[in-house]
């Protein structure tokens, strides 16, 4: 019964799904296919509409009309199968293409162009490719062109009481022409009545309003938002009356021969007009209505019976609007700089750079660019600017000792918004002396890194000496300055508050390196109340004398009786007084014994800073029992050779007692360099076995990453394990086992190639590649040899650090950094193109399968012609 519960349950929680309806070489027609979706029901060859239906397009499919697609009357999706995809809808300039009615109705089209549409006369309304009534429409990736109606509004869109979301689309040819009949022909391309217009990305160019208002777009009341657009007409730009205008990180620029003087920006009659971060590079009309405008460029305007609101960080290029005088804006002409639209760019030595108010910075420019805190004026963020800064840093930072070698990490890193390149590094030292550069893409000093992406950063490990505690500091300068060959501009280089340079300073102090090494001089048998006799080795490895020495006792089943060889005792602290460099003292150490096991321990330090801790404690190995137990050790590494950086290796490692039994078995290892992250029921090292019978063992694994090899220091790796019972053990010689093998440099190659233009794609068009090498390693990748395979593409140029050519070979990619190489292509002939690319380096590299990325093209096309094609090219001419 519980299953029919359930069975129940679903049917209520389970939602009703929507129907796919597939259009194209099955029978099934968009006609048809809309029929379906508004009556959820079989219309021709397609299946039956089901809620929010989605209509799926062939790809780069053709429809010419000979009468208008059904009215829209229910919520539904028409795109094209594949991001890659276009369908183009024609009116075939004698009928209109869509109609969308209803106050519930939601319609979503995607990638679709329509054009050709057309409405003959004032009685047929506006709207010739779409007419949107009571509806709410979302369109993305998609292009009106070519549309007209006589006589009424709204060349290619005609909306009211509905609201329309525009993304990423392109108006280019919409007319509304006039006859002399008296009727209103405003909005060239679009014209939305008491409706809420969203538009965000979207280009308007060369549409046309008769002689009225409104070229690219007028709304009659209702709201109007538009961000990251271009408009771009001969004439007229953007009008309205009675309606609320929301306008930001926008152009408005006139087609040549720019020789009007109309108005771009057009509201009247109680309208509010909001502009910000807003290139309006013509003509503004604003009449009895409210303004606020900031961090925007304008010219002259026009503002009768209008309440300025806001008027802040603006800049004007005259004296006829809001301001007294002009100032020259250094802009240079509409191009593509990135993003759907084209732009007006900032040359470096315009006003509008970084004269934003905070307050009112966007979060992106026209082009989705990111604006910084000092925004600049207008829709351009200027990105051809580059903030390069340094940091230097000394791995464990102070205090420093006389003669003491230290890693010092010096960063070059840009901060953006622009690529910096050409960057010459170099350093000023001072009572520091480099002796080895661990960089292959700065060898020496100076040097000069090629170029350095927004956001990147490369960081050069530096291997140096210090000079005495006599000269009191050590100063280590890094410098990175633009050089002749750079094409970017830092803004802040040769400023006060500049971070092109930094010091990075600290005292050098007397330093002593104390140690010390204990040892049982009693042998075994031991009983308690014996008296043990130790000795402990005190050193001084320098460069300066010790002095106060301390040596601590420390008991463990035993009590210290006495000292001799101390200037002076303080308890269980022998103090000597002073150490010269390379000096060794023996003091010697009376202890009794306390308990059935024992084990002794003892640490050194004097006033010197220490600049080598691991020998200042000597806590192993130091005692015994007063039973006896042989207890041995076995161990075995489970991976075979070659060995290599950062390795996972595991050991296997064998615990045997012998005839008697044990207690207290501790289990030690030491495997300098390596990274310990599993060992089996244990969390710390010495590793506590606790109690083992006679003739048993244990086996415990051990997880470890292997040290990191550095050519001529770290060559072999070496894993020692030894195990003590709680009792003497009366056979030491198997208490310990070594296994030492040599280490080699690893390093990841990892490659990734871009496309970075989008589709579609046709013959003679140049392309954009990205193809970047990184490693991923803990070493240098040396010898790399970067390849690429092009099929179908031309190449035009390289960009990069190391490589003009391919296949490109450069000495040493350091560890963790990458290559950034720019390329630009030609597709010469039609059909499918593709850049491949590969890299290998010479240490070993354990990941392979990221040595190639292999897949990385389209298809072109033939250019676009004047032949229309019906539902697709049949062959027939």
């Amino acid at each position: 019964m519980k299953y029919v519960h359930l069975i129940v349950m679903l049917m209520f929680i389970l939602p009703i799904h929507s129907a796919v309806i597939n259009v194209g070489s099955n029978g099934c027609s968009l006609r048809d296919a809309i029929r379906s979706a508004n009556v959820d029901a079989t219309r021709g060859q397609c299946s039956a509409g089901s809620g929010a239906d989605v209509i799926i397009t062939p790809d780069n499919w053709t429809i010419t009309l000979n009468s208008a697609l059904p009215t829209v009357t229910s919520d539904m999706t028409i795109r094209t199968a594949t991001a890659d995809g276009l369908l183009q809808v024609s009116g075939d300039r004698d009928v209109p293409i869509m109609e969308v009615q209803g106050a519930s109705t939601d319609l979503v089209l995607t990638r679709i162009r329509f054009y050709d549409g057309k409405r003959s006369s004032a009685f047929s309304g506006g709207g010739a490719a779409l007419r949107i009534r009571d509806a709410s429409v979302t369109v993305n990736d998609s292009q009106f062109d070519g549309n007209e109606v006589i006589d009424t509004k709204g060349g290619a869109i005609n909306i009211k009481d509905g609201t329309l979301n525009l993304n990423r689309v392109r108006f280019e040819e919409n007319n509304t022409d006039f006859t002399g009949v008296l009727t209103s022909t405003v909005g060239g391309a679009v014209y939305g009545e008491d409706s809420i217009l969203n538009l965000t990305e979207v280009w308007f160019t060369e549409n046309h309003a008769g002689a009225a208002r409104g070229d690219a777009l007028f709304v009659s009341g209702g709201t109007l938002n538009l961000e990251q657009s271009l408009v771009n007409e001969l004439v007229y730009g953007v009008a309205g009356d009675g309606a609320v205008a929301n306008v930001s990180d926008t152009t408005f620029s006139r087609l040549p021969p720019a020789n009007y003087d109309e108005p771009l920006l057009d509201f009247r009659d109680n309208s509010s007009v909001h502009l910000n971060h807003v290139s309006l590079l013509g003509e503004a009309v604003v009449y009895d209505s409210l303004l606020w405008a900031s961090n925007s460029i304008l010219d002259t305007c026009f503002l009768t019976g209008t309440q300025v609101m806001l008027n802040t960080h603006n800049l004007f290029t005259n004296g006829f609007c809001l301001a007294n005088e002009g100032t020259y804006m250094y802009l240079l002409s509409l191009n593509d700089n990135g993003g759907f639209t084209p732009t007006r760019a900032l040359s470096w030595v315009s006003p509008a750079i970084n004269a934003g108010d905070p307050t009112y910075c966007t979060s992106e420019d026209q082009r989705g660019e990111p604006r910084d805190g000092l925004c600049d004026v207008g829709a351009y963020e200027a990105n051809g600017y580059a903030d390069v800064e340094v940091l230097a840093s000394v791995v464990g930072g102070p205090p420093f000792g006389s003669h003491q070698t230290v890693t010092a990490n010096l960063t070059v890193r840009n901060n953006g918004p622009g690529v910096a390149d050409a960057i010459e590094l170099d350093v000023n030292l001072d009572a520091i002396f480099i002796q080895q550069i661990n960089s292959g893409l700065c060898p020496q000093f100076p040097c000069q890194i090629n170029s350095l992406a927004a956001g990147a950063q490369v960081t050069i490990p530096v291997t140096a000496n210090l000079s005495t505690y006599l000269s009191d500091d050590f100063t280590l300068t890094l410098k990175a300055h633009s050089t002749a060959g750079s094409t970017h501009f830092d803004p802040d280089e040769y400023q006060p508050n500049q971070n092109n340079e930094i010091s990075y300073s600290e005292a050098i102090v007397q330093a002593a390196d104390v140690g010390i090494s204990l040892m049982l001089n009693t042998p075994p048998p031991y009983f308690i109340g014996q008296s043990l006799s130790y000795t402990a080795e005190i050193s001084n490895d320098g460069p300066q004398n010790a002095n106060n020495i301390r040596f601590d006792w420390i008991d463990g089943g035993l009590t210290l009786d006495s000292f001799s060889g101390c200037s002076s005792v303080i308890g269980e602290q022998c103090l000597l007084n002073v150490m010269s460099n390379g000096q060794s003292i023996a003091v010697g150490v009376n202890a009794t014994v306390t308990a059935s096991q024992f084990n002794a321990a003892g640490s050194v330090s004097a006033d010197q800073l220490d600049t080598h801790l691991g020998n200042n404690l000597d806590d192993q190995q130091n005692g015994g029992g007063v039973t006896n137990a042989d207890v041995s050790v076995d161990m075995s590494v489970m991976q075979a050779g070659p060995y290599y950086s950062d390795q996972w290796l595991q050991f296997k490692i064998t615990v045997s007692t012998g005839n008697q039994p044990a207690s207290n078995v501790q289990l030690w290892s030491d495997f300098p360099g390596a990274y310990y992250f599993g060992i089996d029921f244990c969390s710390t090292i010495p590793c506590d076995i606790g109690s083992m019978a006679a003739n048993s063992d244990v086996t415990l694994f051990f997880d470890v990453l292997a040290p990191i090899a550095s050519p001529g220091i770290i060559d072999h790796w070496t894993h020692t394990v030894w195990v003590s019972p709680g009792q003497t053990d009366t056979n030491p010689s198997n208490n310990q086992v070594v296994i030492s093998e040599p280490l080699n440099t690893a390093a990841d190659v990892a490659v990734f190639v871009n496309l970075l233009t989008d589709p579609p794609y046709v013959v003679g068009q140049e392309v954009s590649y990205q193809y970047r090498v990184v490693n991923g390693g803990v070493n240098h990748a040396t010898q790399l040899t970067a390849d690429l395979q092009a099929d179908n593409l031309e190449l035009l140029w390289i960009a990069g650090n190391h490589c003009s050519s391919f296949p490109c070979q450069f000495n040493q990619l350091d560890a963790f950094q990458d290559e950034i190489i720019q390329l630009q292509y030609r597709i010469p002939s039609a059909g499918a193109f593709n850049l491949a690319g590969s890299a290998s380096a010479q240490p070993i590299d354990p990941v392979i399968n990221n040595n190639q990325d292999n897949v990385n093209g389209g298809v072109a096309d033939l250019p676009a012609n004047d032949l229309i094609f019906v539902d697709g090219f049949d062959g027939n001419l």
